[in-house]
């Protein structure tokens, strides 16, 4: 299964957000909320297509 172009560009947009504005401590829950964000939103896009 391919990821589609806007798949990429809204993982990389999350993870530049997470990025620049976590400070360093927080960037293991970042990467965390990151990962359940995916999660949550991937079957969606599954649902779709």
């Amino acid at each position: 299964m391919h990821l589609s172009i806007k798949n990429e560009q809204v993982h990389f947009i999350i993870h530049s957000v997470c990025t620049v504005f976590a400070p360093d401590k927080t960037k293991k829950s970042m990467k965390t909320m990151l990962v359940n964000t995916y999660w949550w939103w991937h079957p969606l896009q599954l649902r779709q297509s």
